[in-house]
């Protein structure tokens, strides 16, 4: 859906931004000032890479060091 659809006010000029989405300002239906996050649109694309990037990684210190065991980290980051 889109914020129009949702909300009855909706900012398209976000009031902070970050790595992984932007603030908005709107409104809801009785009137309600509410701070919105949305996620960057490309977000989900350049994530997997990522995901992929850090299983690797936990992968390659859980074989060299024994102790280390951090795959739930790679599982949970994945979900």
């Amino acid at each position: 859906k889109y914020p129009e659809e949702i909300w009855s006010k909706f900012d398209e000029n976000p009031i902070a931004s970050a790595s992984l989405a932007q603030v908005h300002t709107a409104f809801d239906k009785n009137g309600k000032k509410l701070a919105i996050k949305i996620q960057h649109r490309w977000l989900r694309e350049t994530s997997k890479s990522d995901i992929e990037a850090v299983k690797f990684a936990v992968h390659l210190l859980d074989k060299l060091f024994k102790d280390f065991s951090y795959t739930w980290l790679s599982e949970e980051i994945a979900q």
